[in-house]
């Protein structure tokens, strides 16, 4: 499992040909990722104009849409055979922990696919 790594490579579509070369023939790949259109981000930019960043390290960090990560794990020898969204948000200093509450407890579970914080790939060769 690769959890939440793979955006801050240099090269990531060189990073995935490399999960699929090391990944057995019966293996799987679950590989973690951030959603660019977040519903949290899409309001921050909304809000402050500010590119989607975690942790204060936008310098390293790419942020892609469901479709774009699929795109690049299937173009880059790894098979998409599910995809889960995850919502949870724990160690974020852009909102006060009151809205981190609210969202982690009641709004999450509303979240719509695409616009969830991150996907779980799950993937074979």
């Amino acid at each position: 499992m690769l959890g939440g790594g793979l955006e801050h490579f240099a090269n990531i579509p060189k990073a995935t040909q490399e999960i699929s070369r090391v990944l057995k023939n019966s293996g799987i790949a679950i590989i973690d990722v951030p959603n660019l259109m977040f519903l949290g981000h899409i309001y921050q930019t909304f809000k402050d104009g500010s590119m989607p960043s975690e942790g204060e390290q936008q310098f390293s960090e790419q942020f892609y849409t469901y479709k774009k990560w699929k795109e690049l794990f299937e173009s880059n020898g790894l098979q998409v055979i599910d995809c889960k969204k995850y919502n949870g948000i724990y160690g974020t200093k852009r909102f006060n922990k009151f809205v981190v509450w609210i969202w982690n407890n009641v709004i999450r579970h509303f979240v719509p696919f695409h616009l969830s914080y991150c996907f779980i790939f799950i993937c074979k060769k």
